[in-house]
This record gives structure tokens, C-alpha cells and sequence, in this order.
């Protein structure tokens, strides 16, 4: 059997017509395929509703949508939610608009389950404290699917490291699960985590110029040979920045593309007006000038710690009042006795 797996949608009113497009074109092409997952993030807010459309029109397109695929009898769908989907800790989750659907499955529990002979493990987002049942992350099962952070995997721009509270994994712990696939979402940019065995899927499409450069689509998992297919969508626009001087040429913008000029010197502002007037975002890199206060340091008052302290108090702008000065100086002196 083949399954399509699909990753942080975040549906939300400003794009709502090309995402609509773009799920379109997801059914479309996963046509061959008994199962569709969705690792977390449908909606990009728990309330599925903003200022650009209501939560009506925004929930109708992630149902039609799941409907769409789980059309036929032998077809199934599996929601995960992810914390985009959460308002808090015992709200009801914005999941809850597919309830009741026909061949449908959310999995708000980390959890195993059966599927005819596949065998997944299930762990959705978490707010609260505490660990998966060891038997979820430990016992052999065909796919591991959740909605987690990754010590080690790219964030944004960055390489995430786990912080208090959140709801990671380790990288070791990660690449120890005995699955034939790993399938992970909450991350958008598409990386492999375990050696070939899988990772982090990649989003359905890119949110703004901070994901340009990720790939925009969803995975086919082949059950039988565990290949690994990348169906890439082109409905929903790319984003690319380009650094000029003023008078370089600016690059042709592309028929599905949002393009952003960094002016690296002063631009010409009719330029600007122009480049606005066709749908690019021109912005101007400003040299940063870095300043720095100096303070002259009287001999002896590296070891007189309250003499540091008022020292330190009076290069600060505003000032500090003499009062606040000397409770600070009263603390240090209560914690050092």
C-alpha cells in the first residue's frame, strides 16, 4: 500500500484560495494511495478563524479537503494535532471541526495502532509534563508518526536545542526507534534525522520569506519496498529575496513567485514606488553602528562589590535613583552575609 503523509498546513484566511489549490492538487496526486496523515498543524490558530476570513471559511477548506481523499470505502485519514491546533491545556483543539467524519481518525493520545499488517506508533503534541509510555518509542512498528522538536534538526535558520517544557526528543532517542519509517512535522524544513530512515516531512507550502528555499509538498511511503517519494505542489507561490545596489538590474519576478529586494545602498524611490506597484516587498539593509559606553574604573573597586554596583548604576540611562542604588546595594550585602 502506498500512504501520502502531509505536514503543518497551517490554514489561515490570507492565502486562503491558494492553499485551497494546493490541497487540491494533494488529492490529486496522491490519487494512487490507501492512507493520507497529517503530522500536526493543520490550522495555523486554535480559534481556525482570523481577520481575513472566518472560521466557517477556513475550517470548509481543510474538510473539503479530507473528505476529497477519504472519499472511497478502502481509504482512510490519520489527523495528528499540533500545538498550532491547541489553545491550552484542556481547551477542545481546533480538530475538533473534523469529529464524526467518515473514515477519519484523530489521534490526540500518543498511541499504537493497526492498520490491516502496518503497525503505527502515534505521538501527537503534548502541552503537559511527562513522558510517552516507553512501549510507544521501544517496540518495532512500521511507522512512527508525531508532532515533536528534535534536539540537532534545523528550526528556522537555526539548529534547535531543547529548552524547559518543551515537547522534544533527543536525537539519540529519536534514531533508536525500531520503525521502518519516521515521519515528523511541527519543523518545516524537509530533513532526514535517522540515516534514510526518515524525519522531519517538510510543510505543504511556504509561509513567508523565512522558508524560502523549502520544498513545498507531501511524501508517498511505498509499505511494500519503504521507498520514499517527494511530490512536489506548485500552487502556492515561492519566495525568493535578491540583495541589489541602486541602478543593478532587479531579477524578473517569477509567475508564482513573491520576490524581496534588499536595497544594500539608498534606492531610488521612483524604483521603489514601481517595484511596489507590482506585488515585490522592497526593503533598504541599514549598516548597523555599534556603541559602545566606557566606563573609567577607579582603582580598588573591582573588590569592593558594592562599590561595583554603584559604579555600574551610574553608566545606566535613565538613571538609576539613589534609593533604588542602595536597595540593590542591601540585597547583595542580605545574600552575602
Amino acid at each position: 500500500m502506498k500512504i501520502a503523509i502531509s505536514a503543518d498546513w497551517h490554514l489561515r484566511g490570507s492565502d486562503l484560495r491558494q492553499v485551497r489549490s494546493q490541497l487540491q492538487e494533494l488529492v490529486q496526486k496522491s490519487g494512487g494511495c490507501g492512507m493520507l496523515i497529517v503530522v500536526g498543524d493543520i490550522f495555523d490558530r486554535p480559534s481556525i478563524g482570523d481577520q481575513h476570513q472566518s472560521t466557517g471559511a477556513v475550517a470548509e477548506v481543510a474538510i473539503e479537503a479530507v473528505a476529497a481523499f477519504a472519499c472511497a470505502p478502502t481509504r482512510r485519514v490519520i489527523l495528528l494535532p499540533g500545538q498550532h491546533d491547541y489553545s491550552g491545556v484542556g481547551a477542545k483543539d481546533a480538530l475538533h471541526v473534523f469529529d464524526g467524519m467518515e473514515r477519519v481518525s484523530i489521534v490526540r493520545e500518543p498511541e499504537r495502532l493497526k492498520w490491516g499488517d502496518l503497525t503505527l506508533a502515534i505521538v501527537p503534541w503534548m502541552w503537559r509534563g511527562g513522558a510517552v509510555d516507553p512501549a510507544i518509542l521501544t517496540r518495532p512498528c512500521d511507522l512512527f508518526l508525531a508532532h515533536l522538536r528534535v534536539e540537532g534538526a534545523i528550526m528556522g535558520q537555526i539548529t534547535y536545542e531543547a529548552r524547559p517544557g518543551d515537547w522534544s526528543l533527543s536525537r539519540a532517542a529519536l534514531e533508536a526507534i525500531p520503525a521502518e519509517h519516521v515521519a515528523l512535522g511541527d519543523f518545516h524544513r524537509r530533513q532526514d534525522l535517522t540515516d534514510g530512515i526518515g524525519g522531519y516531512v517538510g510543510a505543504l507550502r511556504q509561509l513567508d520569506f523565512g522558508e524560502e528555499g523549502n520544498p513545498q509538498g507531501f511524501e508517498i511511503v511505498d509499505t511494500k519496498t519503504w521507498e520514499v517519494e517527494w511530490v512536489e505542489l506548485g500552487q502556492c507561490p515561492y519566495h525568493r529575496t535578491v540583495e541589489v545596489d541602486t541602478g543593478d538590474s532587479i531579477p524578473i519576478r517569477g509567475a508564482n513567485e513573491r520576490l524581496r529586494v534588499r536595497y544594500l545602498s539608498p534606492p531610488n524611490l521612483d524604483e521603489v514606488r514601481d517595484l511596489e506597484a507590482e506585488g515585490v516587498r522592497v526593503e533598504q539593509v541599514v549598516a548597523k553602528e555599534e556603541r559602545i559606553r566606557r566606563a573609567e574604573i577607579p582603582p580598588g573597586v573591582m573588590r569592593d562589590k558594592r562599590e561595583l554596583i554603584r559604579l555600574w548604576a551610574s553608566t545606566q540611562n535613565p538613571a538609576l535613583s539613589e534609593e533604588r542604588v542602595e536597595t540593590m546595594v542591601a540585597v547583595w550585602e542580605e545574600a552575602h552575609r
